[in-house]
């Protein structure tokens, strides 16, 4: 049985999915009214149901939430980041208004803990309300109020294909979930800002402002490379922009969810509509792709260069017809 957390008393409680003895995953199941006496939720592995058996005390009222990583639980081979950084190339000094010089860059200035990827009826919100996120360490406090231990980025795509006008913001999503976590030799850097290499004060001054400054939180871009994206057929409308940076702008949303915690959702449903059409005809070609997904700030003066990794992924055979479906309650 997944980890048992306490529902906010906002929302109510629910069942996420489970995994049976044979590994095999199921769907998400309960919804329960927490103003209610419930039995405790047993996953029946047979039927693939929350099946309610006598009451527990000790668990009525609370709900199972899933620990990070579960959807890939049994995809081989496992998202990574493991030398991932050297598929991007970013800004670099001096004067690059003037050179538009790129160079390879940096590792990351968050780890990769686990990857998500899920279907959902809406997309979603509040991670917390998914997923055990204290099972993988990344809620805490670091040395300074603003720079998050945990950096929790979400990507919803629309399922279906878009329409020209009067196309809805929201609805059946696939949703990328990344999980970060900041680096210790970071933390060491951040003890001592003034002398931190560029791309760590500015992480601070973008940890600091974004959340009140539209204008320096749409300075955060997300890139993808694809390894073979000459062998798939796709229009030339994404092999022209890979890995060509996309700036997270009004598509973006920020929220801390507890103390050392960030969490940025990226609503795809928000982009323009020849960005949306692509996408949403790439996922019958990601289990045949060797996808690499990654995060920074954009550096501006030479001061804030060169630019870094904020963290990345490499994800490499995804079958969208055996992704995991949640109910999303959040």
């Amino acid at each position: 049985m997944g980890n048992c957390c306490c529902p906010k008393t906002s929302r109510p409680s629910h069942c996420a999915t489970e995994r049976s003895d044979s590994g095999k995953v199921m769907n998400p199941l309960c919804n329960e009214d927490e103003n209610k006496s419930h039995p405790t939720p047993q996953f029946n592995s047979q039927e693939g149901i929350c099946s309610p058996t006598k009451p527990n005390p000790s668990t009525v009222g609370k709900c199972f939430l899933k620990q990070p990583g579960f959807s890939f639980s049994g995809h081989r081979p496992k998202p990574t980041d493991e030398r991932t950084h050297e598929k991007f190339k970013l800004r670099v000094g001096p004067d690059y208004r003037w050179n538009k010089k790129k160079s390879q860059s940096s590792e990351g200035l968050f780890e990769l803990v686990t990857v998500d990827f899920v279907r959902s009826d809406s997309l979603i919100g509040d991670i917390e309300n998914l997923v055990d996120l204290e099972s993988i360490d990344i809620v805490g406090s670091t040395v300074t109020s603003s720079v998050p231990l945990g950096f929790v980025i979400s990507v919803g795509l629309p399922q279906s294909q878009p329409k020209l006008f009067k196309s809805p913001t929201d609805g059946p999503s696939w949703n990328l979930i990344f999980y970060f976590k900041l680096k210790n030799y970071v933390q060491e850097e951040l003890k001592n800002l003034p002398n931190a290499r560029p791309c760590v004060k500015l992480l601070e001054a973008w940890c600091s402002n974004a959340p009140n400054d539209a204008d320096f939180r749409g300075r955060l871009k997300t890139m993808c490379v694809v390894d073979n994206i000459e062998s798939l057929g796709l229009p030339s409308v994404i092999t022209a922009y890979n890995g060509k940076p996309v700036l997270i702008n009004k598509s973006g949303t920020l929220s801390s969810p507890r103390d050392g915690l960030m969490q940025l959702n990226i609503n795809v449903w928000m982009f323009a509509y020849v960005a949306r059409k692509a996408l949403c005809g790439m996922h019958e070609k990601l289990k045949k792709m060797s996808l690499n997904v990654g995060f920074t700030i954009e550096g501006r003066s030479d001061d804030e260069l060169p630019e870094c990794l904020l963290g990345s992924c490499s994800l490499n055979g995804i079958d969208v017809e055996r992704v995991i479906e949640v109910k999303n309650h959040l």
